[in-house]
């Protein structure tokens, strides 16, 4: 299965993304979300299963959700940065849209995985 190889790659560009931010008391925390409105890639699981065991070893906590409604500034606050591995579609809703933006624009990092590529082409911040 090439989620092996690509996985690893693709959290390493995660960990860097974490040592770039500014460090706080608490863990490392990064989310990760995989929501999907159109193709849905069989690989998600294995790869949500691949982040964890690297986040294991690297020190790092994972919270995955598919449910947007956990794209509020408060929730986001306890991160420091946000993958969406293999999202498809228009998967969040102004509200959400805005707590993402915010995030990132308060010095949060973002990370988009294969078809991340695929998610929001009518969001200009996107």
């Amino acid at each position: 299965m090439q989620i092996k190889r690509v996985a690893p790659v693709a959290f390493g560009a995660a960990l860097a993304l974490l040592g770039t931010l500014p460090s706080s008391a608490q863990a490392e925390q990064m989310f990760v979300f995989t929501k999907t409105l159109e193709y849905r890639h069989d690989s998600i699981p294995a790869a949500v299963a691949a982040i964890r065991e690297l986040a294991r070893r690297h020190s790092v906590e994972i919270e995955h959700t598919e449910e947007a409604s956990h794209f509020s500034e408060e929730q986001l606050s306890r991160f420091k940065a946000i993958a969406f591995v293999n999202t498809t579609g228009n998967v969040l809703g102004p509200g959400e849209k805005r707590a993402l933006e915010s995030f990132i624009g308060n010095g949060g990092g973002f990370l988009g995985i294969h078809s991340a590529a695929d998610t929001h082409y009518d969001w200009p911040t996107y």
